[in-house]
């Protein structure tokens, strides 16, 4: 058994490997970035995230133009390449809301809140209150979902990160 779990993970780890080395170029090769003209990215700076479009790029860093939240700005950044974490390309403004990541993050979190005080819960004349933390997880995953669902619609996602082109 032993000897099947251990061929079986080197199998996989070496087709894991041998796929990045098929599919994929070296991220840290900064040519993919110069090449990259004209192309939406996101890029990631001990700052933050800035989202833009890529204007030229050369040795030292590159030149964006900014996006803002509703379109592109007429200003242009210049970004050090010391300063660059990583870059990946985006979509810009493409307005998604968070339906269903604002549901699940308040099913989680209505579930602990009401199920954890249900469990915790000491005997009483009643009996222990096992039979009720159940019935809270179940309530409380609802309504948060609920709650979450609601949040999630009216928060919008401005821009989205894609694939990784670049990183130090």
């Amino acid at each position: 058994m032993l000897k099947r779990s251990a061929s079986f993970l080197t199998i996989i780890s070496i087709m894991f490997i041998s796929s990045n080395f098929a599919f994929g170029q070296s991220k840290t090769d900064w040519t993919t970035v110069e090449r990259s003209l004209n192309q939406e990215v996101a890029v990631k700076t001990s700052g933050g995230t800035i989202y833009g479009i890529i204007k030229s790029a050369d040795a030292n860093g590159l030149v964006l133009q900014m996006a803002g939240k509703k379109t592109l700005t007429q200003e242009e950044k210049t970004v050090s390449r010391n300063d660059i974490k990583q870059i990946r390309r985006a979509l810009l403004f493409v307005n998604d809301r968070n339906t269903a990541k604002g549901a699940l993050i308040g099913a989680g979190i209505g579930a602990l809140a009401m199920g954890i005080p249900a469990v915790v819960q000491t005997e009483d004349e009643f009996g222990s209150g096992d039979p009720l933390a159940g019935a809270g997880f179940f309530l409380g995953a609802i309504g948060g979902a609920a709650i979450g669902g609601v949040a999630g619609f009216f928060i919008k996602k401005k821009h989205k990160k894609r694939d990784l082109i670049y990183k130090k």
